[in-house]
């Protein structure tokens, strides 16, 4: 059984299962994830198109639904009692998951660790007690698991693994001065919840540099679970040159001048692609609040917290201003020094990322414990 409740979680677990299926033919899979899953072969009893939440007000709102998901896993789980189940970020409706697992004498390993290290360190108690091993993707976190003496294998960064943004590092060259703003890349976020919280503050500020600087375009990359035409909806009325791309396509992001990203995994990947970025990110007032009271961290993006310090500014909640917006992706692309201590801070992100290989090397953790 596998349980990935995310876009990302979903394609990442895919790059391995495939690795699997060459070793393993007989292999049979059924759980929670999308569409690339499903091309797998996997039996979907949740489709994830439906489970975009984020920030604990959200979670309450659309509890009903993610109580019926668990209990029909769970059910499942107690049916079936297949061999190990894999588990995928997502730890809200993981954990819970995984206690299940645990009664049921089921073994169980997770991919992408829950961040302990960044909020909710008591959550690593309840691991020990349900998870048989953790494959994390950072190689710090190696360290913590291993202090509270729960077994852990480091596979690597699954986005090492996605040959379309490799094959564009390989690719390309950062431009260090620039004379003018060109093309900007618009990242909203990869869930319907962030384009409503984030998107009409973004287009604010593309807006504003729209209007200096007459021929900027722009790029907005738009994952698979979003409607593209809610988006177009929202970017008509304005006079925007906005080009809606696939979430895969980096040769686009490579070749902006700057990005406007919602905090995330897109924020490691703008780094190995030297794009420099304002992080962005917004939350319900409520959820914002009780958010900020449990971080034991200093950043929220990734890109930020990889490199220990801030390579990118991040304007946060009430801070999101497009004002504020377009005045840094002004002086990342403008001002000369900046830009190039900013390109030097991403190029130093990119040595602590780690290891390509996490589909491979999860696939021979998988095939250890079956």
């Amino acid at each position: 059984m596998v349980s990935a409740g995310e876009a990302s979680g979903d394609l990442h677990c895919a790059n391995c299962i495939r690795n699997l299926l060459n070793s393993t033919a007989d292999l049979k899979l059924f759980g929670m994830g999308g569409k690339h899953l499903a091309d797998c072969g996997m039996e979907l009893l949740v489709d994830i198109d439906a489970n975009s939440v984020m920030g604990f007000v959200e979670v309450v709102r659309k509890y009903p639904q993610l109580r019926a998901q668990l209990n029909t896993m769970i059910n499942q789980l107690r049916e079936r009692k297949p061999d190990l189940l894999l588990l995928v970020d997502y730890p809200g409706f993981n954990m819970r998951l995984a206690k299940t697992a645990r009664e049921l004498e089921i073994p169980v390993l997770y991919f992408i660790a829950p961040k302990v290290w960044a909020s909710r360190p008591r959550r690593i108690g309840v691991l020990k007690q349900t998870v048989d091993r953790m494959a994390v993707i950072l190689p710090f976190e190696t360290r913590i698991y291993e202090e509270a003496e729960i077994p852990v294998t480091y596979v690597g960064n699954p986005i090492l693994d996605n040959p379309g943004l490799v094959s564009t590092v390989d690719k390309i060259e950062p431009r260090v001065q620039l004379t003018s703003i060109q093309s900007i890349a618009l990242l909203p976020g990869s869930r319907t919840a962030e384009i409503e919280q984030h998107l009409p503050e973004i287009l604010a500020s593309a807006q504003i540099l729209s209007d200096k600087y007459a021929r900027v375009k722009f790029y907005l990359p738009v994952a698979d679970t979003i409607d593209r035409s809610s988006l177009a909806s929202m970017i008509e009325p304005l006079d925007l040159t906005i080009e809606l791309v696939a979430a895969d396509n980096y040769e686009s992001l490579a070749r902006c001048d700057a990005a406007i990203v919602a905090s995330g995994t897109a924020t490691l990947e703008l780094a190995l692609l030297g794009v420099p970025m304002v992080v962005v990110y917004r939350l319900n007032t409520l959820s914002y609040r009780l958010a900020k009271r449990m971080l034991l961290i200093d950043h929220v993006s990734l890109v930020n917290i990889v490199a220990g310090q801030e390579v990118a500014i991040e304007l946060i909640q009430h801070d999101m201003q497009a004002a504020s917006i377009a005045h840094e992706i002004e002086k990342l692309v403008l001002d000369n020094d900046y830009r190039s201590v900013k390109l030097e801070q991403l190029a130093s992100v990119c040595d602590k990322i780690g290891d390509s290989g996490a589909a491979a090397n999860l696939a021979r953790t998988i095939s250890e414990m079956l």
